[in-house]
């Protein structure tokens, strides 16, 4: 079934390729998915994603249409995916303009994260159908963002020397990027569980429901089943580090050395410490699934320095250009200290 086919009796605006919202009395009020969107935003896909989440995270409520516009619960791939519209705050707005509900928002979500991953969790070693392939995919993207750091042309002339950040001495960048990789390459996070796949700020909304003030999560992005949690932590916390807040910094090469200075723009201080309070809530759900060391602070590093190489959307390349200097400060600083840098130890 074509989308156009599906009749709602109001009108219809396209804003994405396989994306309508539909408009009824000037007010935007459901999205349509075509059964033509990519496996990411399939509404196949999505729809299990929805329905096995929906038990434990707060999702908008949704519906399949199949052929003739039916409503139907059964999974084929020729559906539409009907989704209401969320009314609440993004976070990366939220943040800024209602900093109490935000904390409030997150810690809720973290709440109804922490019973997903414990009655989900299943061992990476003993699970036959992904194990082998979690491994994998899990950690080949981070893996790929460091060899592309450290042979790109933009980092040869700092990569290998002794690197000051703030004033505290650190190995260079070269042999960070060498510890991680290792890591990486020889570690794997020892349990999964079932997961949403793109917990970043732009999914997520402060909600007010008769007054409480809690959260919606939407388009979930996933075809396996099964997750790392910690790629959440990841998700979460990059997303605002990268592509909310900005920094002022410098980055200069002088006496055989690299020097990093760089502080947290004002405006953006009291919403980064709370942004670093909510994750490591999140990393303490991750400690008390009891399951040994995860690869949080792994993903973390090559998530922040891909930055510096323009690794990136292009619609996110004007925002990180003035703040790649901080982006390569906080990875390392994360790297060697996470639990003091969620704590706001180099917040100054």
């Amino acid at each position: 079934m074509a989308i156009s086919e599906i009749e709602f009796g109001r009108r219809l605006i396209q804003v994405g390729q396989h994306t309508l919202e539909t408009v009824r009395h000037g007010r935007p009020s459901v999205f349509v998915k075509a059964p033509t969107a990519p496996w990411s935003e399939n509404p196949h896909f999505q729809a299990r994603a929805y329905r096995d989440l929906g038990g434990y995270l707060r999702v908008p409520r949704w519906k399949l249409l199949g052929q003739y516009g039916i409503s139907t619960r059964l999974l084929t791939h020729d559906q539409s995916l009907i989704v209401q519209r969320v009314r609440g705050i993004r976070y990366d707005d939220a943040v800024l303009s209602s900093p109490e509900e935000f904390t409030q928002s997150v810690q809720r979500f973290t709440q109804d994260l922490s019973r997903l991953w414990q009655e989900t969790k299943s061992r990476v070693d003993t699970n036959k159908v992904y194990g082998k392939d979690i491994k994998d995919q899990h950690r080949k993207e981070p893996l790929d963002t460091i060899s592309a750091f450290v042979s790109d042309p933009e980092t040869q002339p700092v990569l290998s020397l002794p690197l000051q950040i703030n004033g505290v001495f650190y190995p260079s960048l070269e042999v960070m990027c060498q510890l991680c990789s290792r890591k990486l390459s020889e570690a794997y996070d020892p349990v999964v569980t079932v997961g949403h796949g793109d917990e970043h700020f732009g999914n997520l909304f402060v909600e007010d429901v008769e007054g409480e003030t809690t959260y919606k999560i939407i388009d979930p992005k996933r075809k396996m089943f099964y997750k790392s949690p910690a790629t959440t932590v990841n998700t979460f916390l990059g997303g605002f580090l990268l592509f909310v807040f900005d920094y002022a910094s410098s980055l200069a090469t002088k006496n055989n050395g690299v020097n990093i200075d760089y502080q947290v723009a004002p405006q953006y201080r009291d919403g980064m410490r709370r942004v670093l309070a909510c994750t490591q809530e999140m990393v303490q759900s991750l400690y008390n699934l009891g399951e040994g060391e995860f690869l949080t602070k792994e993903y973390l590093f090559a998530n922040l320095i891909r930055s510096y190489i323009g690794r990136v959307a292009p619609k996110n390349q004007e925002k990180i250009k003035p703040n790649t200097a901080a982006h390569l400060a906080m990875a390392v600083e994360a790297y060697y200290d996470f639990e003091g840098f969620l704590e706001g130890k180099y917040l100054g």
